[in-house]
């Protein structure tokens, strides 16, 4: 009711909010408190997911392109208009402004699972594959765990691809293990090849 200057009590509130799935009380306060707090970033990132979920790319962009100078150049601010240009189906944009990223910051698991989605949207099949190839490579290299859904994006876009050999169908066969309330989806793939 009373929130002090520079709060985070009205980001929470808005996600609250959100939660509740009252997205019109959270949007009005979400424009409010960017206006307050030019330099909060979440607000950003809550108000664009607002204004995806309305499918006003247009204005998600014209917010983003009203940052503060220091976060319109933070890799979050740039992840923002990516994914921006994803949602808008601006895809050839968005597979512009990753690569770039990938080149100017070198390899960075957001931004290469970014430009794999943009690749995938334009129906660039092996460089997407290659892409999700190159983070399960990264994963394992390091011996973190690898995400089910980057697997399962590799394995899908190899079988669409043609390739049926022996390591799509063990990712398959791991997948069915890693994530049983998918397996009878691996199943039905697997019996496919």
């Amino acid at each position: 009711a009373n929130p002090e200057p520079l709060s985070l009590v009205p980001l929470e509130l808005a996600t609250a909010y959100v939660n509740l799935g009252q997205t019109t009380e959270a949007q009005a306060l979400l424009e409010e408190l960017v206006r307050q707090q030019p330099d909060l970033l979440p607000a950003f990132q809550l108000l664009c997911d607002i204004y995806w979920s309305q499918q006003a790319y247009d204005r998600a962009m014209d917010l983003l392109d009203s940052l503060s100078p220091e976060l319109a150049d933070s890799m979050a601010a740039y992840l923002l208009k990516g994914e921006t240009l994803l949602q808008a189906s601006r895809h050839a944009e968005a597979r512009s402004l990753f690569q770039h990223l990938m080149n100017t910051y070198g390899w960075q698991e957001s931004v290469a699972l970014g430009l794999a989605r943009a690749h995938e949207s334009l129906n660039q099949i092996p460089q997407a594959r290659d892409i999700y190839g190159q983070m399960i490579s990264q994963c394992t290299g390091c011996g973190s765990r690898v995400d089910p859904a980057i697997k399962r994006k590799y394995a899908d876009l190899s079988l669409a691809a043609g390739e049926h050999s022996s390591k799509v169908l063990e990712y398959y066969l791991g997948l069915s293990q890693e994530d049983p309330a998918n397996a009878q989806y691996s199943h039905r793939i697997i019996k496919g090849i």
